[in-house]
């Protein structure tokens, strides 16, 4: 339940990018249970694995949260003084969606979203409602509201019967950080990855998820940028979260399947390797704050490509090791920036939307000739490098996760009140 009001705060607060697609996958995809997709109450249902705990099956509280997602979070619908105001936005992951009908003050509202329109209709629903109703709305024209709230959104009306087509909210379009060209594209990875911890969230342009593989040894995923204009790449970021890899190598290529082909020229690559080593971090572990509760700074690396690469058809990120001790976890991507030629290149990272910020050293790597194999890179340990020279001033997306829970208690309050109901 917690990750879907999540992903309802995200649609309804976020300036950028996708994180409200990541939360509601991590709503309910960790937590259904097959045939029927009943929800379990923790991600891992082993109780030797989780700490000793029988979880809870069926978990009707966590199914309640995900129904939200739809008519709350896409649809964006909220109830305040007896008025209802929507404000759609659905993620670019998702085609196009129906959402259930919902009755409001005796008035049914049925709304169907695509990624750039909302059409709602008013239909007939005098057949779930009580004999001798008195609700306002039954029998006449209902007002509501589209946008944030009622002080600043558009006030309409719609009568039984009638059909509206909203525009919806697509601030999926707005780059967290300026120049990146990789935000919320279609990834996947061969890899086994922590529950709820998916490869999409290395690359959603929030720093408040994360992708995190099993394991510590070699692991990638890879970003289909054939939706992108072919064009010279000058650097990458990273923001590590917790947990920063030892190494890291990059490929651009026009398959899927990575070999030891030569890159040729610009206009007909096969592919091209960056290898990261040494990675200097902006902010390391500190003991002695590590409990303390405060605005999310993540650990930041950012490389500036001595010469132009190319992008091609799939970007392939993989990572080796981790720097961080006590378990045999893999490392975490919490963001990682691909910056184009439209952009200011590694000083796109400077321009977020916002954040706290600090400072972080360029690295300038030469991008290799020769391809590589996905999986040889070496895992020797490599210890962190401490920032210096001239910093690059870097922020992170948003307040962080404390916000995320803030926001999300707050909703969970509001919905509790409302008496609303969805058929």
């Amino acid at each position: 339940m917690t990750y879907s009001l999540y992903s309802i705060s995200a649609n309804a607060l976020s300036p950028s990018g996708c994180s409200a697609y990541t939360y509601a996958l991590n709503g309910f995809k960790p937590y259904t249970r097959a045939p029927w997709y009943q929800f379990s109450e923790q991600q891992v249902d082993n109780f030797t694995e989780n700490g000793g705990t029988n979880p809870a099956f069926p978990f009707m509280t966590g199914a309640g949260g995900w129904h939200q997602v739809g008519p709350m979070g896409w649809l964006g619908a909220r109830f305040v003084e007896e008025q209802l105001i929507i404000q759609p936005a659905l993620p670019p992951q998702i085609s196009h969606v129906s959402i259930r009908t919902i009755v409001f003050g005796g008035a049914g509202i049925k709304a169907t979203m695509n990624y750039t329109h909302t059409t709602v209709t008013r239909v007939d629903v005098s057949a779930h409602l009580p004999a001798n109703s008195t609700y306002p709305y039954a029998n006449r024209t209902m007002p509501f509201t589209v946008g944030f709230s009622l002080t600043s959104g558009q006030n309409m009306s719609i009568s039984l019967g009638q059909t509206l087509v909203i525009e919806n909210r697509q601030y999926f379009d707005n780059a967290t950080a300026s120049g990146n060209i990789a935000q919320c594209l279609p990834v996947d990875s061969e890899e086994h990855y922590q529950p709820g911890q998916f490869p999409l969230a290395a690359i959603d342009g929030a720093a408040s998820t994360r992708w995190q593989p099993t394991s510590r040894n070699a692991a990638s995923f890879r970003i289909d940028m054939s939706s992108v204009d072919y064009q010279p790449l000058t650097g990458v970021s990273f923001d590590w979260g917790r947990r920063p890899a030892i190494s890291a190598r990059l490929w651009f290529s026009n398959t899927t399947t990575v070999s030891n082909s030569t890159y040729t020229n610009s206009s007909a690559p096969t592919s091209r390797t960056v290898a990261l080593s040494n990675i200097a971090i902006s902010s390391h572990y500190n003991a002695t704050t590590n409990d303390i509760v405060q605005p999310y700074v993540g650990n930041m690396s950012a490389f500036a490509f001595s010469s132009p690469v190319w992008s091609g058809r799939y970007a392939t990120v993989e990572i080796t090791g981790c720097q961080a001790q006590g378990d045999e976890l893999g490392a975490t991507i919490a963001e990682f920036n691909i910056f184009g030629a439209d952009g200011a290149g590694v000083l796109g990272v400077a321009s977020m939307t916002s954040g706290t910020s600090n400072n972080v050293t360029v690295v300038t790597v030469t991008p290799s000739l020769v391809a590589g194999v996905p999986g040889s890179q070496s895992t020797a340990t490599v210890a962190p490098a401490t920032p210096s020279g001239t910093g690059l001033p870097i922020a992170s997306n948003g307040a962080g996760e404390m916000m995320h829970v803030s926001v999300g208690v707050v909703m969970m309050i509001a919905m509790m009140l409302v008496g609303a109901v969805m058929v």
